[in-house]
């Protein structure tokens, strides 16, 4: 079964452009903003890419499931 690729913005693409061409430094300066952005058109490309990345993360900043259940608790969701 062959998977259906995503069909991309001309400002998705832009994006992308914009931000490969930045340097390490610059991309840890990114807004917020810009960096939800970047992560909403990688998930339109694949999803599990950006849960594992971040699960990588927070792996790494030694941040336990019962930290994340713990935020998820507190946090305010509003759709």
């Amino acid at each position: 079964m062959s998977r259906k690729l995503p069909t991309l913005t001309a400002e998705d693409r832009a994006l992308l452009d914009r931000i490969s061409r930045l340097s390490p430094e610059e991309i840890q300066a990114l807004p917020l903003k810009d960096m939800h952005d970047y992560l909403a058109v990688i998930d339109k490309i694949d999803p599990y890419a950006v849960r594992g990345r971040i699960e990588e993360v927070l792996i790494d900043m030694g941040v336990t499931n019962a930290d994340v259940r713990r935020w998820g608790a507190r946090a305010t969701w509003k759709h």
